[in-house]
């Protein structure tokens, strides 16, 4: 299962001692000590196995970025393409990586399970830190501190509002859009704190242009779809969202004044880029383009993370709360029916906040009594019994109902009455008009003899009033037939 390999190339990195896992039911090979950064986790060998990634489903991502990447079915990991120069960087750097992420258990750098090389192209995969949305209205925001774009969507990304998606945008769309982001002010404080730390790190290591993926979605406060989602218990002990920063079942959820709530998701990604001679160039060509280094994303590693931290600063607010215990609870083991004055559940649109605070009333969980199980399924055959039931008796309706309609069209009865109700016919009077080729003109009356009389009139659905007594025949002219 290990072998010796001098993969992958490139300076510093000889003799590799690698091992085999299972990518989407394909073999392939990857550094060991990727095996000590899932034990962090609690992440186990076959995360990828099987049908939980599948490496054809290639996309691109969103918003002016180059990325190709893969999601995993359960969307908690993401594989993505490399370039070269990343790849030597994680591997040159994979060691103190892990040694830092064991000693900052609530770091926001990216998780990074595997790399391996698969058709030709070296691939690397990372935990997801964008969790799903809890609102009908969600954005993902890609941000560096920076304001400078020389490309279409470098910076600023246009959004049609005919796209059923939007795309992931960039900082000129947050500060349009949000301007800030609001969490508690303590949480605030260790935000800060950890995204200076990192940063360090990463300037350390000569590393830049990385950014803070964030992903906000924002609903009434008295949200029971929102709520019941941000405080789903979830196990947090040394797994994927064990950071004071993912807290709410993976989020940070807050409620500002305006009694809004804000549920974000975020963490650090692209931290394998190198200040290199390609960046040092693209740095010389921005400063004639952009002019201050507060703008560009090609500065030294040095003034990258100064103005990363700078930026941050001026853009996390600690202007919200947190949600309440009692705002949670309802949601562990019970039903629960949230209202208020002006109707809770009905918050699902932006703007329908209330000033009126939510009441929860809490319902026990609906438990199954012990040997009810053949209840429910007697239940469910009886309502089988009684669909199909009702089946048959619809289309035996129907067939009485097509039988009757064609005794009409042959027999072409027409019945001789008085007003709407007649009480008395004269059999001598009753005549049966016979169809000859579907023309009318072939019409032509018949006589009918009392007993055949009674017995159509017996057999007619509509009510005639008294049998009609059987009379001398009288002849009756054709004329009265018309």
């Amino acid at each position: 299962e290990r072998s010796d390999r001098s993969w992958p190339s490139g300076r510093r990195l000889k003799r590799l001692k690698t091992q085999r896992i299972d990518v989407g039911g394909s073999k392939v090979l990857e550094d060991e000590r990727f095996t000590n950064v899932r034990s962090l986790y609690q992440v186990d060998r076959q995360f990828l196995a099987g049908r939980n990634v599948n490496m054809s489903n290639v996309v691109r991502a969103t918003g002016g970025a180059h990325a190709r990447l893969i999601f995993s079915e359960d969307g908690q990991y993401i594989v993505k393409i490399i370039p070269e120069v990343e790849w030597r960087s994680l591997h040159n750097h994979l060691d103190s990586y892990t040694e830092y992420l064991q000693n900052h258990p609530d770091s926001m750098l990216p998780r990074f399970f595997s790399a391996f090389k698969f058709r030709d192209q070296r691939w690397l995969v990372m935990f997801n830190f964008v969790r799903p949305g809890v609102a009908d209205y969600d954005r993902l925001y890609d941000l560096k501190g920076t304001s400078c774009s020389i490309d279409a969507g470098d910076r600023l990304v246009r959004v049609d509002l005919h796209d059923a998606k939007i795309p992931t945008l960039k900082d000129l769309n947050f500060i349009q859009s949000e301007g800030a982001l609001h969490v508690p002010e303590e949480l605030k404080k260790l935000l800060l704190k950890q995204l200076k730390t990192d940063t360090l790190f990463l300037k350390g290591l000569g590393l830049m242009d990385y950014s803070l993926v964030v992903h906000v979605s924002t609903t009434g406060q008295c949200d029971g779809r929102a709520l019941q989602q941000v405080c789903k218990p979830i196990k947090r002990d040394r797994g994927l969202y064990r950071t004071k920063f993912q807290q709410s079942s993976g989020y940070v959820a807050s409620v500002t004044q305006d009694t809004l709530m804000h549920v974000y998701s975020f963490g650090i990604i692209d931290v394998l880029q190198p200040y290199n001679f390609k960046k040092t160039l693209a740095n010389w060509f921005k400063s004639i383009h952009c002019g201050s280094e507060e703008e560009r994303d090609t500065v030294s590693p040095e003034r990258y993370q100064e103005r990363f931290v700078r930026y941050f600063e001026s853009r996390i607010h600690g202007d919200a709360r947190g949600l309440f215990s009692s705002e949670c609870e309802p949601f562990t083991g019970t039903q629960l029916l949230v209202s208020n004055v002006q109707g809770a559940l009905n918050l699902r649109r932006l703007g329908q906040a209330t000033d009126e605070p939510c009441t929860f009333v809490v319902l026990p969980a609906p438990r199954p009594a012990a040997g009810s199980a053949w209840l429910g399924w007697l239940a469910a055959f009886l309502g089988l019994l009684l669909g199909v039931c009702s089946y048959l008796s619809y289309h035996l309706w129907k067939k009485l109902r097509e039988a009757h309609g064609r005794l009409v069209r042959e027999t072409g009865l027409e019945m001789a009455a008085s007003a709407h109700h007649p009480t008395h016919v004269d059999a001598a009077s009753m005549m049966v008009a016979s169809d000859r080729g579907g023309n009318p003109q072939n019409l032509r009356p018949l006589p009918v003899s009392c007993t055949q009389a009674r017995q159509v009139i017996s057999a007619a659905p509509v009510h005639w009033g008294h049998m009609p007594a059987c009379a001398s025949p009288q002849p009756v002219p054709t004329s009265s037939f018309r």
